[in-house]
C-alpha cells in the first residue's frame, strides 16, 4: 500500500474514533415501540457519503417512502459534493447538506452540527448505507437525531445507534437491498431502475454541448466515460479503439464521443472528441440526455444516465453486475470485462440492439427535444 494510501486510511480511522467518542454523549441506546406508520410524520434518510452512484441507487427507497407516507415531511441528509441532484419537490420536501469538508478541516464544529440536528423532531431516521459495510458517520447522525424509531441493518456496533433493525442480507442487488432494509415498516415493492428528470432551465446547456462537438441537434450521439475507479477501469486503448470503429463505419450509425470527470486526467490525442465535466451534477445530466446511448465501467455516471432513461452499457469487474448492474436486455446492458469472451464485438451487438430497439419506439430517447418535457421543482437545500 502506498504512503498517501495509508496516511488517509490512518485518518479515516482516526476520524471514525473521534465519531463514536462524540457518539457517548449524543446517542443513548434505547428501545422502539412497535412501528406504527400512522405516527409517522416526519422522515430523515441518511445517506451522507460523497459518491453519485450510491446517491442515485436509493432513489428507489425514496419513491416507495414517499408512496407509502405521502404527508410525511421526508428529508434527505446527503454530502456536499452532489447535494443537488435531489432537488426539493415532489419526491422529496427537504435536502439537509451534511458539511463532510468544512468539518474536516474543524471537528469541533461537530458537536454545534449535532445539537441543530436534535432540535428537529424527527419520528422516523433511516441508514441507508451499504448493509455489509458500517458506516459509524451514519450511524451517528441517525443516532443523534433522537428520532422515535431508528432504523436500519443490523450490525456489530449499530445496537447504540438503531433501535428498529433487520438482518444484513446475502448479496443481492443494490436496490433491492436498500428496499429490504423499509421491510420492518411494512413496506414491501418490487425493485425497479431509478428515476429522475432533468430540472428545468438545462435545454440550454445541452445545445452548447452539441454545438461544442459540433454535431446537429438531430445527429446520434453516443458517449463513452472514460474514467472511474482505478479497480473498474476499462484501458484507455480500447475505448479509442471503440470510437474508432463507430467513427469510421458509418452504418454503425453512431457518432461517438469520449466523456471524463474532473478527477480524470487523460491524453486522448488529436481526431478525437473529448468533453470533461467540470461543473454542476445537472450540467452532466443535460449532456447525458442527449446522448442516444451511454458506455462506461461501474461509475457514477453510468448510475445517472440509467435513471436520465438514457440507454446503456455497462462494464464490471468480476460479477459486480449482479450488485451494480442495470441490464434488461433491450435498452441496457452489462458485460463483464474479465470473464466476457469476444467483449468487443459484444460491445457492438448491443449498441445495434439499442440501434433496433430505438427505432422501434419511434423515437430519439436522447434528443435535445425531449429535455422540455422533463421538469422537476426546485428549491433551496436546508442546512444546519
Amino acid at each position: 500500500m502506498a504512503v498517501h494510501e495509508r496516511l488517509g486510511k490512518s485518518a479515516e480511522n482516526l476520524g471514525k474514533k473521534l465519531l463514536l467518542f462524540f457518539a457517548r454523549f449524543f446517542v443513548q441506546p434505547s428501545p422502539a415501540s412497535s412501528f406504527d406508520g400512522g405516527q409517522c410524520r416526519s422522515i430523515l434518510v441518511v445517506r451522507q457519503d460523497n459518491r453519485l452512484g450510491n446517491l442515485v441507487l436509493i432513489e428507489p427507497l425514496l419513491r416507495a417512502l414517499r408512496q407509502h407516507f405521502p404527508q410525511a415531511r421526508l428529508t434527505l441528509m446527503v454530502g456536499e459534493a452532489f447535494a443537488d441532484l435531489y432537488l426539493p419537490g415532489v419526491l422529496i420536501d427537504e435536502v439537509m447538506v451534511f458539511p463532510q469538508f468544512r468539518l474536516a478541516k474543524n471537528p469541533l464544529l461537530l458537536l454545534g452540527w449535532l445539537c441543530g440536528l436534535r432540535t428537529h423532531q424527527w419520528d422516523l431516521a433511516i441508514d441507508s448505507a451499504h448493509p455489509r459495510t458500517i458506516s459509524v458517520t451514519n450511524l451517528l447522525l441517525v443516532g443523534a437525531s433522537k428520532a422515535r424509531w431508528r432504523l436500519g441493518f443490523a450490525r456489530h456496533g449499530s445496537e447504540r445507534f438503531l433501535n428498529l433493525t433487520i438482518p444484513a442480507p446475502s448479496p443481492h442487488s443494490y436496490i433491492e437491498e436498500q428496499l429490504l432494509l423499509i421491510q420492518p415498516l411494512g413496506i414491501a415493492v418490487g425493485v425497479s431502475s431509478p428515476r429522475l428528470a432533468l430540472p428545468s432551465g438545462h435545454e440550454t446547456i445541452a445545445k452548447q454541448f452539441r454545438q461544442a462537438l459540433r454535431v446537429g441537434d438531430e445527429e446520434h450521439l453516443c458517449g463513452f466515460w472514460i474514467g472511474g475507479r482505478r479497480d473498474k477501469c476499462w484501458p484507455l486503448d480500447e475505448f479509442l479503439r471503440l470510437y474508432r470503429t463507430f467513427d469510421d463505419e458509418t452504418p454503425r450509425r453512431f457518432s461517438p464521443v469520449l466523456l471524463s470527470g474532473p478527477a480524470e486526467t487523460v491524453r486522448t490525442g488529436s481526431g478525437f472528441r473529448h468533453h470533461r465535466f467540470d461543473g454542476p451534477i445537472w450540467e452532466l445530466g443535460a449532456c447525458l440526455k442527449t446522448l442516444d446511448w451511454f458506455l462506461s465501467v461501474d461509475s457514477g455516471p453510468r448510475h445517472f444516465a440509467v435513471a436520465l432513461g438514457v440507454p446503456s452499457i455497462g462494464l464490471f469487474r468480476g460479477g459486480a453486475q449482479a450488485e451494480y448492474g442495470h441490464a434488461d436486455g433491450r435498452n441496457h446492458f452489462d458485460f463483464s470485462i474479465d470473464h466476457e469472451q469476444e467483449l468487443f464485438s459484444k460491445l457492438i451487438s448491443a449498441a445495434d440492439m439499442i440501434w433496433n430497439e430505438t427505432t422501434r419506439s419511434n423515437s430519439t430517447p436522447g434528443s435535445v427535444a425531449e429535455i422540455s418535457d422533463n421538469r422537476m421543482a426546485t428549491g433551496n437545500s436546508l442546512s444546519l
